[in-house]
C-alpha cells in the first residue's frame, strides 16, 4: 500500500503551529473577547437605528393625526412637541435611551 499513513510524514511540518501545541488556544483565548465586544456593539449598533426608525414613524403618524384636525397620542417614553410653520403642522418626537434621539415630521394642514 503505496499511499498508507506512513507516508503522510510530512503533513505536521507544513502546519504553522506544529511544535507550539498549545500556542492556538492562547491565541483563540486573547482574541475572542475582543470579538464578543466587536459583536455586541454592531448589535448594540443596530438596535439604536431600529430604535430611530420607529421614532421617525410615530413622529409622521402623529403629524398626520394632528394634520387631519385629530389630537395626537404619544407611545409611552416617547414626548411629542407641536409646531405650526405656515401651512404646515410639525411634530417633533423625543425618546430617551442611552442618549436622546430625535425625530420631525411635518404635513401641510388639511384643508388649506
Amino acid at each position: 500500500m503505496p499511499f498508507g499513513i506512513c507516508c503522510l510524514d510530512w503533513w505536521p511540518e507544513l502546519l504553522v503551529f506544529s511544535s507550539q501545541k498549545g500556542a492556538v488556544t492562547a491565541e483563540f483565548m486573547l482574541l475572542f473577547p475582543t470579538v464578543v465586544l466587536a459583536l455586541a456593539g454592531t448589535l448594540g449598533v443596530f438596535q439604536l437605528g431600529v430604535a430611530q426608525l420607529s421614532l421617525s414613524r410615530e413622529a409622521f403618524l402623529q403629524a398626520r393625526q394632528l394634520a387631519i384636525g385629530n389630537d395626537p397620542e404619544a407611545s409611552p417614553g416617547v414626548s411629542l412637541t407641536e409646531r405650526l410653520d405656515g401651512r404646515f403642522v410639525c411634530v417633533s418626537a423625543v425618546k430617551n435611551l442611552l442618549f436622546e434621539l430625535k425625530a420631525e415630521a411635518c404635513l401641510p394642514k388639511h384643508g388649506l
